[in-house]
């Protein structure tokens, strides 16, 4: 009988313990996406279609409302825990099916970030985010990748870098060249920084080119847009003085683009995971933009070859923001 209460007190000691610990990880797991959870509350909140009374006031004061108190670093942060919580969201899943929700996760995060730090403050806190390697790459490579994507993003996050970068494009661009030479940096940043220059080149060139009257008319007569590589083309258009001026010194940055790879092609130990980004980068920009290069990026012979660095964590490397439909929530 002794013996029966003494299993039994040793269960229930277990059981006690085993919930105890339960309990702990929960609440280490809760204080890891504290920032995170207050987030994706406030976005529910937001997302729950209003009734009709409040319609307007929800529509007009509710993204302040649900966000009040917040700071800039708040909401890097919560993008921060984005990916621990996606982490403990996707257990057992695929790695695409980690990495999508890790994107998907910072992009909800970073969304309400325009309201809580607008303006140029904002904007240089993302700066110096993006610049500090003791953030998560996650994060980093894709704020890189925002502010040029490919295509079009239909978030307020997106347009509201996009709005910035677009009013100082060379404070922009030096931090894609900084980041993408910087012989130390993560080789994933440094692919988003390269693939975001050219992005940003050839976005400076063909906003100028779509500025000009004339090619929206050309536009009109061909039935299809016109993109840099028509203007060498028959039959010739016939741009502004502006225009020509503004692509001249367009030019000038496609020149000093093409320098750029051409030094980091032959930085001594250069990865070959980098080393084949500049080439394809050089052929697509080749491709697709009216300057022929005076100096065309090739490896030379007196550059060290070496081999891709030890493979990355699976956790740590993100799908490409704007290849992806993210279904993000108007704010």
């Amino acid at each position: 009988m002794q013996q029966i209460k003494s299993i039994t007190k040793l269960l229930l000691l277990t059981l006690a313990g085993l919930l105890i610990a339960q309990t702990a990880l929960a609440q280490i797991s809760y204080r890891r996406t504290l920032y995170w959870n207050r987030v994706d509350q406030a976005l529910k909140k937001m997302e729950q279609p209003p009734s009709e009374d409040e319609g307007t006031l929800r529509k007009v004061y509710l993204p302040y409302e649900a966000l009040r108190g917040m700071k800039g670093e708040h909401i890097l942060l919560a993008a921060h825990e984005g990916i621990y919580a996606a982490q403990e969201q996707m257990k057992g899943k695929p790695k695409a099916m980690l990495e999508r929700q890790i994107n998907y996760n910072i992009s909800r995060a970073l969304s309400g970030y325009p309201y809580v730090a607008p303006g140029e403050a904002g904007l240089t806190a993302l700066y110096d985010h993006i610049r500090n390697a003791s953030n998560p790459k996650e994060v980093r490579t894709f704020l890189l990748k925002q502010f040029f994507p490919n295509t079009a993003v239909h978030n307020s996050f997106t347009r509201y870098l996009q709005d910035q970068a677009h009013r100082d494009v060379s404070t922009v661009r030096e931090l894609f060249y900084r980041l993408g030479r910087e012989p130390g940096e993560d080789v994933d940043v440094r692919e988003a920084a390269l693939q975001s220059a050219y992005n940003c080149i050839y976005q400076d060139y063909n906003r100028y080119l779509q500025e000009d009257p004339t090619i929206r008319e050309e536009a009109e007569k061909r039935q299809r847009p016109i993109v840099p590589m028509d203007i060498n083309s028959e039959p010739k258009i016939e741009l502004s003085l502006r225009t020509q001026n503004r692509l001249k010194k367009s030019n000038r940055d496609v020149q000093n683009f093409y320098g750029y790879l051409d030094m980091t092609l032959n930085q001594a130990d250069l990865p070959e995971r980098l080393q084949q980004t500049i080439l394809n980068i050089t052929e697509t920009a080749q491709a697709n933009l009216p300057v022929k290069p005076t100096v065309v990026p090739t490896r030379r012979a007196s550059a060290l070859t070496t081999t891709e660095p030890e493979t990355q964590p699976e956790t740590t490397t993100p799908i490409a923001p704007f290849e992806i439909d993210l279904g993000l929530p108007e704010l």
